[in-house]
């Protein structure tokens, strides 16, 4: 508590320093009052938060961060997180990354996602003593790694790419990826040529900082060989049991989709995963409910889904 009181008053304190700041007139106003925003969320002053942000985009109208917490503050929802937000965040949160999300927020994604793929995979081996392998496996969204030790036992070679560069620092020192890359998700699929498909691709607690997954399937679809298997989390629009008739407004939100909330964060709908599943060829073979982690010492429900590329098929010669 007193810990809060302390950060709250600081708070306080740089926001008179930033208006103080802003009558001097100072070049950089726009970044001042997305600073402003900021501060105000932090001490739940939503209409003053607002206030600044809408200040920042009229003087900086191609503010990507500033439209973005604009939206999540308003209720609408934009198609993706911009990179840069999502590269900041986990910048700064790459030092204590494991030590909060595990210890502290009870995250088990990562083995959960690996158990559901292990199990799919079981049922396609030779023997109930053998254990599934991958040639190839991308880990989209790697984090620190999180996800890549636990699948490393499983794969010959094992891909991690993120868009924070201190978040895959982390990662290579658990040295269990073969390859790492800074960039966007699809950035390393979308040169695979025939002998570089992936015959797993997994992304544990990273799709919810993308609304529109369309391109993603796409993308995934080309860079995976036939029978593949696509193991990945998404956070529920609602908890297992509580559906209720929907309004005008979450009736449209169910039709698009995906919703961003105003943790920053997507949460999307069944419907829409199945549907895109099934536009692109894939199979559904696992959607299942689960806690992916706590927040605010409630749990956070989420999906974990397993889809499967087609096998190839053996044409016969007559």
């Amino acid at each position: 508590m007193a810990r809060a009181c302390s950060q709250l008053k600081d708070s306080e304190l740089k926001l008179s320093l930033l208006h103080l700041l802003l009558e001097l007139d100072p070049p950089d106003k726009a970044a001042l009052y997305y600073r402003i925003g900021q501060l105000n969320r932090l001490l739940n002053r939503r209409e003053a938060c607002k206030a600044a942000y809408e200040m920042c985009l009229t003087l900086d109208p191609n503010n990507s961060l500033a439209q973005y917490k604009l939206a999540m503050e308003n209720g609408v929802t934009l198609s993706t997180a911009p990179a840069a937000y999502v590269a900041s965040l986990f910048d700064t949160y790459a030092n204590t990354f494991d030590d909060h999300l595990v210890g502290t927020l009870k995250y088990r994604t990562p083995g959960l996602l690996l158990r559901a793929c292990l199990d799919v995979a079981q049922l396609n081996q030779p023997s109930p003593a053998a254990s599934p392998r991958w040639r190839r496996c991308a880990d989209l969204g790697c984090g620190t790694g999180l996800a890549g030790v636990l699948f490393r036992p499983y794969v010959d070679f094992l891909l991690g790419v993120d868009l924070s560069g201190k978040m895959v620092d982390e990662a290579r020192r658990k040295a269990c990826y073969d390859e790492l890359v800074v960039g966007l998700l699809e950035q390393p699929l979308e040169a695979v040529g025939p002998d570089g498909l992936y015959d797993l691709i997994i992304a544990a607690d990273v799709l919810v900082y993308l609304g529109d997954l369309g391109p993603l399937f796409s993308t995934l679809v080309r860079a995976t060989s036939p029978g593949a298997l696509v193991g990945f989390s998404v956070e529920a629009a609602e908890p297992p049991g509580t559906a209720t008739a929907a309004g005008d407004a979450e009736a449209r939100t169910m039709e698009v989709g995906y919703r961003l909330t105003e943790t920053g964060r997507f949460v999307h709908y069944d419907n829409y995963i199945q549907g895109l599943a099934r536009r692109h060829g894939l199979a559904t073979l696992r959607n299942d409910s689960v806690v992916l982690r706590q927040s605010a010492h409630q749990p956070v429900w989420g999906v974990l889904y397993v889809l499967q590329r087609a096998p190839a098929t053996c044409s016969s010669v007559p």
